[in-house]
Parts: C-alpha cells; sequence; structure tokens
C-alpha cells in the first residue's frame, strides 16, 4: 500500500493550526445539488479551538485537496470533537429569485458568486443563452436548471463543482484509474425504468393569441411496445425551439437507467465527482468497456 501524506490545518483570527486526525477523515463529492464534504474527528486542543466558520484546508501527499468551512461541531465529554466542513457549494443552498435574459450559465454562476461573494475559478464557457425566471429557488435549481436547459440544446453536460475554494464549471475529463474485477472488489448495480425513463416527451405552449394549447409531441414506439407509454409533460415558454427540445428529451431519457456502485475501490485523489473514469467490468445484462461518469464519490 502506498503510504499517504496526510496535512490538515485550519485559520483562526488570522492564524494556521495544525490539526491531528483521529480517525474516521473523509471527503464526500457529488455531481449535482450537494456541497463538498469533509468530516473528520479530532481531539480538542484547548488552547487553540476551532469555531464555526473557520477555514479548514486539507493536503493529501503536499497537493491541495479540500478547502471549506466550518459548519458544524460535535464536541464530547472525552475531549473528542466531530467536525463537519463544507466548501463553497455550501452557499448554493441559500435561495433567491432571479430573471434573467439570454445569459449562459457560465455568466449566470459569475453573477451568483458575485452576489453572494464566492470566489470562482476556471469557468468552462457554456455559449447557450438561456432566459428565465425564477422564484424563490436554492441557487442549486438556479444553475442545474440553466445546465439541463443548455443539455437540451447542446446535448453536453458540465459539472459545477468547488476546487480548493475557487468554484469551477467543467465538461466531463478522463482519469485514468481503471476499475475492474480486480480494483472494483465489491460493487452494487441497478437498471432501472422507473426513475427520469420516458419514451413520450409532450411539451405544451399556452398560444395567448389563438387561445389553444399548442402541443409539440415525439414518442419512440418501438420502446413503448416494450415498456408501455412512460410520458414526461412540461409547459414551455415559447414556441421557438420546443420542437428540437422535445427530440433532444427523448435521446436522453429514452434508455433504462443505470447505476453503479463500487466500494472498497483503491483510492486516487484525481477521482472527484463529474469526471470520467474507465470501466471494464460484466454485469448482469451488459459488458461495460468505457468511461462512466463519476457521480458521487466518497474519499
Amino acid at each position: 500500500d502506498k503510504k499517504v501524506d496526510i496535512l490538515l490545518f485550519f485559520t483562526h483570527n488570522k492564524k494556521r493550526y495544525e490539526i491531528p486526525v483521529k480517525e474516521d477523515l473523509k471527503v464526500t463529492w457529488e455531481r449535482k445539488g450537494s456541497p463538498g464534504k469533509l468530516e473528520f474527528t479530532t481531539i480538542v486542543d484547548t488552547k487553540h479551538k476551532m469555531y464555526l466558520g473557520d477555514p479548514v484546508a486539507l493536503k493529501v501527499n503536499n497537493n491541495p485537496f479540500f478547502f471549506g468551512f466550518i459548519f458544524t461541531l460535535k464536541p464530547t465529554q472525552s475531549g473528542e470533537c466531530t467536525v463537519t466542513v463544507y466548501d463553497q457549494l455550501r452557499y448554493f443552498k441559500n435561495k433567491d429569485s432571479y430573471l434573467y435574459k439570454k445569459k449562459t450559465t457560465t455568466k449566470l454562476i459569475r453573477m451568483i458568486a458575485r452576489d453572494f461573494g464566492l470566489k470562482t475559478g476556471t469557468l468552462e464557457k457554456t455559449k447557450h443563452p438561456v432566459s428565465r425566471s425564477e422564484q424563490n429557488k436554492t441557487l442549486f435549481d438556479i444553475v442545474e436548471n440553466s445546465l439541463t436547459e443548455t443539455m437540451y440544446a447542446t446535448g453536453k453536460i458540465y459539472t459545477m463543482y468547488d476546487n480548493y475554494g475557487k468554484i469551477m464549471l467543467r465538461h466531463p475529463w478522463r482519469v485514468n484509474v481503471l476499475i475492474d474485477e480486480e480494483t472494483g472488489q465489491s460493487y452494487d448495480y441497478t437498471t432501472s425504468i422507473d426513475d427520469n425513463v420516458y419514451n413520450q416527451i409532450k411539451l405544451a405552449y399556452e398560444n395567448k393569441k389563438t387561445g389553444t394549447l399548442d402541443i409539440y409531441m415525439v414518442r419512440h414506439k418501438k420502446s413503448q411496445n416494450k415498456w408501455g407509454v412512460l410520458q414526461y409533460y412540461d409547459k414551455v415558454d415559447s414556441p421557438k425551439g420546443a420542437k428540437l427540445k422535445a427530440k433532444t428529451m427523448l435521446k436522453i431519457y429514452n434508455r433504462q437507467t443505470r447505476q453503479l456502485r463500487i466500494s472498497g475501490a483503491f483510492g486516487s485523489t484525481k477521482v472527484r465527482a463529474g469526471c470520467l473514469v474507465p470501466v471494464m467490468l460484466s454485469l448482469y445484462d451488459i459488458k461495460v468497456s468505457s468511461y462512466l461518469l463519476v457521480d458521487k464519490v466518497t474519499h
């Protein structure tokens, strides 16, 4: 086994202190809707106590790995303390309303970051302009809705994440850490048509001039014969591009979902949610030999 060198420290009143980790140090990243999370248990140093809001940094083999702020402290009588640290994306749980016109997701993230005093790093240019009115939604949802619109229009997926104190937006990137029968010792595999699978897309536009609902509908006959009718229905704000949107959605959603959960794989600090890892496994109904998108990872 490779030796892993870990350095954990917090800053209070501009002074830096190293944190002795007792046990259970773990970092969790998810691809959407959740901030990065660092959890650990330490021995309380009564001279240098940690406080809520203090920044915490984690380096692995001297490389920056995680940076965030203390949100929860759980001290015990025996002098230990369990600490929960979140990265900047924790502030995307804030709710707000935004009305924006012809803004790419890239510009939207910049605007939100500015409004909430958050730091951004490299944000890939999504190019597709989006116009939306968002009322009382979390910032996560506001960004996710914009990314979804972009995906319907361009077929491209992006992941927003925090990289050691800077918010990034990135197209899936490859990390060559092979998962096969040897490295992915135990796995759970689920395939389903129960969630987010549709073979009929029906979009409705409220036509004020004619006082009718204009319907844009596409379906996949073969899939309906196999699985029955699984319909997605939604209203659209404009007839422009509605037909194309319906077609793209059918392409995206008319397929069974496959979820693979690997546990006890050999660790690599390069793997995070949003990246692609090569997987070679023989599963129940399919032989996988391709790059798969990481949805969640716990180090």
